[in-house]
């Protein structure tokens, strides 16, 4: 066997071998005297098919000292030569060790020909206090196929107000994906950025279709978000075991803070499309009319299954060029030079019916939703002046008879020449019950070619003069401008059974 000197150097050896490893895993490049820092990065966040992904990848940093790095110096470089070194989207200080978070899609872009099984250089720099030098951290990291099934994220609605506190409603987490099925619902927690915050169980939990749902309550979301303000983006993590595992899985979603309400539990399903003037030179046009379909449900909708039709019999149903699932909203877009097709004999002035269907996941009996298009002929293109004279489109046209218990809004739509001159806050709407006070616009704006002014729908119905099913209104909208006061009229229907 060994000799006692033998066994010394064999010691020697293998200490060596160990600290050439740490030196391997992460190393300061930093000859300040700052002790070395390890990182440590989640392998199974790194993909080949991980551009477009919407998620991040976790670095973590620890070690003697690492509460002297300067946290928006953190940057990621990759092997790819040219190539601006990617900033941490967000690094807290947590428990002695920080957490950088990058962009998933955009990491993958440091890399040089990025495959599967390809493994690439990664370092970490960053700055620390009191010096001027900069340090690095050498990674390696080798890229999985992964999966365009693997569980995703969403949260409806994405924009969360600061009212939130005064709200009885809730905010739903969907999760699809590869395995959906294998959660462990009970397991289920929501938590954010304020890392004192505790994280929060969801009110209910359910498998349904091809996605698990939780609801988590409205008045209880802000606790979990540092220092929300209108404006500020906040990552939201949802954790989750599966069934008899150990080992938590968390998937992640971004949010934004607005100032006004959401437009969550709108009530019925509603049809808005924009713009609802068709101009006779779309044919030449190369942008895009939008639906926007909102209301209780929209999350069952199968978005494959969306299409829109107008009165032209002869003419298959148009496929949208894009859909999307955005909070309180499903947004479908379509080329604006092939819609005046699905329309019979559209002349400037005639009014056409426009139809969009689609199926809830797993039916078969189509749902229709109707508006009502104008066809004008002064070209509509987006990004032009507005011409001719105010008009007002009302949306929806269909009043329910529930509106009473809804709160939801209907939005009234002003287009045309000199919308700027508006003043916003003077918008107000009134129907033909002379004895009811107008209701003010909430929250109106200016957008681009229009103003939007919203009103109330559990207040609306109080407008009208003995509203029945099948009556017809006419309502009329108010504002002050330089020419002093202004009205327009739009005429409504009343739809639906009181409750």
């Amino acid at each position: 066997m060994f000799s006692k000197k033998q066994k010394m150097s064999v010691l020697l050896v293998m200490g060596l071998i160990a600290l050439g490893l740490v030196w391997t895993v992460g190393c300061s490049k930093n000859s300040s005297g700052f002790q070395p820092i390890l990182a440590d990065l989640q392998q199974s966040q790194w993909t080949s098919n991980t551009s477009g992904d919407s998620g991040i990848i976790e670095v973590f940093l620890q070690g003697d000292g690492v509460e002297k790095i300067i946290l928006d110096s953190i940057a990621m470089i990759g092997d790819k030569p040219g190539v601006s070194p990617l900033k941490a989207s967000s690094a807290v200080l947590q428990d002695k060790r920080i957490r950088a978070e990058f962009s998933k899609s955009d990491a993958l872009n440091l890399l040089l020909n990025p495959s599967h099984g390809s493994t690439h250089h990664i370092i970490i720099s960053y700055m620390v206090i009191d010096s001027a030098d900069s340090a690095e951290l050498d990674m390696q990291v080798t890229l999985d196929e992964g999966s365009p099934t693997a569980l995703t994220l969403e949260l409806a609605p994405a924009e969360w107000d600061l009212n939130f506190p005064l709200k009885s409603g809730e905010v739903k987490a969907f999760i699809r994906g590869e395995g959906f099925e294998k959660i462990d619902l009970t397991s289920i927690v929501m938590k954010g950025d304020n890392t004192t915050a505790l994280p929060l169980p969801p009110q209910s939990a359910t498998l349904q279709g091809n996605h698990a749902r939780a609801e988590f309550p409205k008045n209880q979301l802000l606790n979990l978000l540092l220092n929300p303000t209108v404006g500020s983006v906040h990552t939201i993590v949802v954790s989750l075991l599966e069934t008899g595992g150990t080992v938590p899985i968390e998937l992640t979603a971004q949010i934004i803070i607005t100032d006004e309400d959401d437009g969550e539990e709108p009530g019925e399903l509603s049809l808005e499309v924009d713009p609802a003037e068709w101009d006779l030179n779309f044919v030449n046009s190369s942008g895009k009319v939008e639906t926007f379909i909102r209301g209780t449900g929209i999350e069952k909708i199968d978005l494959t299954t969306i299409r829109m039709k107008g009165d032209n019999t002869a003419v298959e149903p148009m496929v949208p060029e894009s859909v999307s699932l955005n909070g309180d909203h499903i947004r479908a877009a379509y080329p604006k030079n092939l819609v005046l097709n699905l329309l019979l004999n559209p002349t400037e002035g005639s009014v056409h019916t426009i139809v969009v269907s689609f199926l809830e996941v797993g039916g078969t009996v189509p749902i229709e939703l109707t508006a009502l298009i104008t066809v004008t002929d002064e070209d509509g293109d987006d990004g032009e002046e507005p011409t001719g004279p105010l008009t007002l489109q009302i949306s929806p046209s269909d009043w329910n008879l529930n509106y009473y218990k809804n709160s939801g809004t209907v939005t009234a739509f002003i287009r045309g020449e000199g919308i700027e001159k508006i003043v916003l806050t003077s918008i107000q709407l009134k129907g033909d019950n002379t004895a009811a006070l107008p209701l003010v616009a909430l929250s109106p704006t200016l957008n681009g070619d229009h103003v939007r002014a919203r009103f109330p729908k559990n207040q609306v119905l109080g407008l009208l003069l003995n509203p029945v099913s099948g009556s017809v209104h006419t309502v009329t909208v108010s504002f002050e401008s330089e020419g002093g006061l202004l009205e327009l009229t739009a005429v409504i229907t009343v739809v639906g059974k009181a409750e």
